[in-house]
């Protein structure tokens, strides 16, 4: 695992590779699992990888001074063995959990409590325990929780079958419980979350090759969640190698209570409002105690921020925005709440 560093100054502001900092080793033997999630300050970024043929987590704080290669180490759940070196490793979108699949060998798939401000995993569940003959090719591969926080999906390959899991509650019990199969198909592969709320899954061997899946309505249970396959074109590109990954936090549709959740208070839903959502010009923010407004693209660039003392209800402009879908942060001295909106 290795990290090189893009200088922004560099090619006339259009960014380019600091050799200085380029292809630096963290660690070694490493799978190919990679995950990210933001820290609970909403500021920092944690980078989590996974040592090879032993059970160990690698979590990595990447702040405005760059990566520390201290690495917070996590030693618990399933030992990976050489056969499960890839799939997909997925934080839940609030940076409260964590789930990986062990691919190959062992074929589990787990899920673990993620602390955001220590960087800890703990507490793991096994969720899917394959025991067919090995020559099956019964695969976990792909896997991401849904943009509230409340399921985790699962992409087999030669099982072709895709699954869910209701893990609003971190009980072993309700989890297991809870599975349903909600699609089939050919091998799903990787599953990711995308900005319209959609999670889009692409397949090991799909019929074209150039068509992924969608779970329209990801946060709904069973087949409410509105499973479509093959159902979209990506105009004649390949889709059987994966999804890239990506930062899950930009995906949150949730509350965010911050670092110290025991001293903080959520925000009633009722002393919050977002009006109107789409928007076009202009949005009204409703809350009582906002001392701060910060509007994020979904790349995560801070495209708007104010602090002061707001007057409920604060008229906020976003005729210069580009159309798309923002995050709309509300802080105040003891907590703070996101939402999503669309600019159209």
């Amino acid at each position: 695992m290795r990290f090189t560093v893009i200088n922004m100054n560099l090619d006339g502001g259009l960014g380019d590779v600091d050799i200085l900092q380029k292809n630096i080793l963290l660690f070694t033997p490493c799978t190919e699992k990679l995950a990210a999630v933001n820290h609970c300050n909403d500021t920092n970024v944690w980078v989590m990888g996974h040592e090879i043929n032993n059970n160990t987590f690698r979590a990595y704080l990447v702040t405005s001074n760059g990566i520390n290669t201290n690495a917070v180490v996590s030693t618990v759940g399933t030992n990976m063995t050489g056969g499960d070196w890839y799939g997909q490793m997925k934080f839940s979108p609030n940076g409260m959990m964590l789930a990986l699949g062990l691919d190959t060998i062992l074929r589990k798939c787990e899920i673990y409590k993620f602390d955001s401000y220590t960087g800890q995993a703990s507490n793991p569940i096994l969720l899917l325990d394959t025991i067919i003959p090995l020559n099956s090719g019964a695969i976990n591969v792909g896997i991401t929780f849904s943009p509230d926080n409340s399921k985790l999906y699962v992409g087999r390959i030669a099982t072709a079958t895709l699954i869910q899991f209701d893990v609003s509650q971190y009980d072993s019990v309700l989890i297991l419980n809870s599975r349903q199969t909600i699609g089939s198909g050919i091998g799903f592969r990787t599953l990711q979350n995308a900005p319209d709320g959609k999670i889009y899954v692409n397949s090991y061997i799909s019929n074209p090759d150039t068509m992924l899946s969608v779970i329209n309505s990801p946060n709904l249970s069973g087949a409410s969640c509105n499973f479509s396959f093959n159902s979209f074109s990506l105009m004649n590109r390949n889709a059987t190698s994966g999804l890239s990954e990506s930062n899950e936090s930009y995906y949150d549709v949730s509350s965010i209570l911050g670092c110290n959740p025991t001293s903080l208070v959520e925000y009633n839903n009722s002393k919050f409002n977002l009006f109107p959502n789409p928007a076009r010009d202009w949005i009204e923010v409703w809350g009582s105690g906002i001392n701060e407004i910060a509007l994020f693209d979904v790349l995560g660039n801070l495209c708007y921020k104010a602090a002061g003392s707001f007057t409920s209800p604060y008229l906020m402009d976003i005729s210069n925005l580009s159309n798309g879908v923002y995050l709309l942060r509300l802080s105040s001295a003891k907590q703070f709440i996101s939402k999503v909106f669309l600019k159209h």
